[in-house]
């Protein structure tokens, strides 16, 4: 199978062009029923364009014109965002930020929430996995993610977008068993029709942030696991040390090679734009309000996206209250991270760490999955001043 790489305009049919020079629409038959997972992981501020943290609908908007001219039956587009109750974030209201509802209105296709299921259930090493029904009750899946780095996975491309297909409670599994391994496991169970990577921006120290590049590209294939090969190529990332990626191909007797692959269009050389997928966010917020004295680990795979906002927002806030203060002694875990034995005090902050430290009798914990914003700098604060 051939995998495209397209320099992406506005006006010039890219989508189009890169489904054609990869011949993405071979397997498919008019009167389909097609199912369209973009990438709609979480709104950002409304006061702010989406850039290169949710896939692009302009990529989305041109790819369901050329389904429809292809004779399409019913088009759906599904996604199931993180919720944060405090925050008041939804899948319609991602869907909404991102443009999607726009585009939704403008070609008559519906939008559907895989956070309300209905699921259908697998056995992923003894654990109860629940996947959104509309991802097998559909003639043609085409996977759309955008072109980004993940500071737990390296990359976040076509296998790792399947990853919102689940209900939220099968995430955090995932999370808190074997993120990549899983994610391998997922993708074995749904069938990929379609890959088509939004590279209108790059965007590095991912998933979330504003440090986005303009690439201008579109990657397009059959193969997702080929497909997300080239996607890690073109952000300078090694395709091999992706171990989502390793552990697929090794699960489905997939050539691992970049040299097996049939590139079409642009030349892989000429696009390659090396992005940085490792973003140590804990020690920039330490530096940026120049803390001492506070020891915060790595917390690792088990740290799950809900709690990655979260977190990150109450940490944020707390530490910008205290901005310049020494907390010499003192360590915050979150995830798996283990405080070190010297650590005093030690805040927990969440369910995860409250695990990994049971015998810490004398740490404080702020209960959460996730843990409220503000329970984190309460807690922070009750603790550390």
């Amino acid at each position: 199978m051939k995998t495209s790489i397209v320099r992406y305009t506005p006006e010039g049919r890219s989508v189009e062009k890169a489904i054609q020079l990869c011949d993405g629409l071979s397997a498919f038959k008019p009167g389909s029923k097609v199912l369209i997972k973009p990438n709609c992981v979480f709104p950002g501020s409304p006061k702010k364009k989406p850039k290169g943290t949710v896939t692009n609908a302009a990529i989305v908007a041109e790819l369901i014109e050329v389904l429809k001219d292809a004779g399409a039956g019913p088009i759906t587009i599904g996604e199931g965002t993180i919720v944060i109750k405090e925050l008041e974030t939804s899948t319609n209201g991602c869907f909404k930020w991102a443009g999607f509802s726009e585009v939704a209105d403008k070609y008559g296709v519906t939008l559907q929430d895989f956070n309300e299921g209905p699921y259908r259930k697998f056995d992923f090493e003894g654990h109860n996995i629940k996947v959104a029904e509309a991802v097998f009750d559909t003639d043609f899946f085409v996977d759309v993610p955008v072109l980004k780095t993940h500071t737990q996975t390296r990359i976040s491309l076509g296998v790792k977008n399947l990853k919102g297909c689940l209900s939220p409670t099968s995430r955090k599994m995932f999370h808190e068993q074997d993120l990549e391994g899983f994610i391998s496991l997922l993708s074995k169970e749904i069938n990929v029709d379609l890959c088509i990577i939004d590279g209108i921006y790059g965007l590095q120290k991912g998933p979330f942030g504003e440090d986005a590049t303009a690439l201008n590209l579109v990657i397009a294939g059959r193969d997702v696991i080929a497909t997300d090969m080239v996607g890690a190529e073109v952000m300078g990332i090694n395709y091999q040390e992706v171990t989502h990626l390793r552990k697929l191909a090794e699960l489905s007797g997939h050539p691992f090679d970049l040299g097996s692959l049939e590139i079409v269009g642009e030349p892989l050389e000429n696009v390659r734009h090396p992005l940085e997928w490792w973003y140590p966010w804990t020690d920039e917020l330490l530096s940026v309000y120049k803390i001492t004295g506070l020891t915060i680990q790595n917390p690792g795979t088990v740290f799950c996206s809900g709690c990655t906002i979260t977190v990150f927002a109450g940490l944020r806030n707390f530490l910008k209250t205290n901005a310049g203060k020494d907390f010499s002694g003192a360590e915050i875990c979150f995830g798996d991270a283990v405080a070190e034995a010297e650590s005093n005090p030690v805040v927990l902050l969440g369910k995860c760490p409250m695990a990994a430290n049971k015998d810490r009798n004398d740490a404080m914990s702020v209960k959460g999955c996730p843990v409220g914003i503000s329970d984190v700098v309460n807690g922070l604060t009750e603790a550390l001043c």
